[in-house]
């Protein structure tokens, strides 16, 4: 009886635990990712982050309804 008492305390405390991490997540208090505004002037090009086929030499055209 005490093991079984034990085993649901820890399941209790875990999940307030796991509620107190994922209610304010959940709600939208989520602190914004974008610090500050874009700045046209100071954007890059990052190279090596498209696959080195994905060039229009390889290009098919438009996909048939169909196929979508």
């Amino acid at each position: 009886m005490n093991l079984h008492r034990a085993v649901l305390g820890g399941l209790l405390v875990s999940g307030v635990f796991l509620c107190q991490i994922h209610v304010p997540t959940a709600m939208g208090q989520v602190r914004p990712r974008v610090s500050e505004a874009v700045n046209e002037a100071q954007r890059i090009t990052l190279n090596g982050n498209v696959h080195p086929l994905a060039r229009t030499e390889f290009d098919r055209g438009a996909v048939a309804e169909s196929n979508v």
